[in-house]
């Protein structure tokens, strides 16, 4: 399973690795109540959000209260403390033609030279006089 959010068809996929945690919910900014999250495998919880698109702002709410950021978001608008945004990424229309390189056209620069350890003399011991 993926994490971080997907726009899909309807709504938003909400998908946070808290293992730690029993419960998680996903607290949209302008909606008054959160919405609760079902756990998953692997520590994983999940949550469609309904008649939610790529713009709407979140954050998560732990059982303490706390409200934090999504780890997985694309975007942060205001910074790692406030709430993420989700994305479409496929909606972003780019305005380049660049395609990237073939695999064949990899930089072909040599292997650099192992690097040797400089070795620790111990000092010479002192001759008898």
């Amino acid at each position: 399973m993926d994490h971080g959010p997907s726009v899909e068809d309807g709504g938003i996929l909400f998908r946070p690795w808290a293992p730690s945690e029993k419960r998680v919910e996903v607290v949209i900014e302008g909606r008054d109540d959160p919405v609760a999250m079902a756990p998953a495998a692997n520590g994983f919880f999940a949550a469609l959000v309904e008649k939610l698109g790529a713009g709407a702002r979140y954050r998560f709410a732990l059982p303490s209260g706390r409200q934090v950021p999504d780890p997985a978001s694309r975007f942060q608008p205001d910074d790692v403390d406030g709430p993420s945004e989700a994305i479409e990424p496929s909606g972003y229309h780019w305005r380049e033609s660049w395609q990237g390189r073939e695999w064949e056209d990899r930089d072909q620069r040599p292997e650099p030279p192992p690097r040797h350890r400089r070795s620790r003399r111990s000092p010479k011991p002192a001759r008898p006089k």
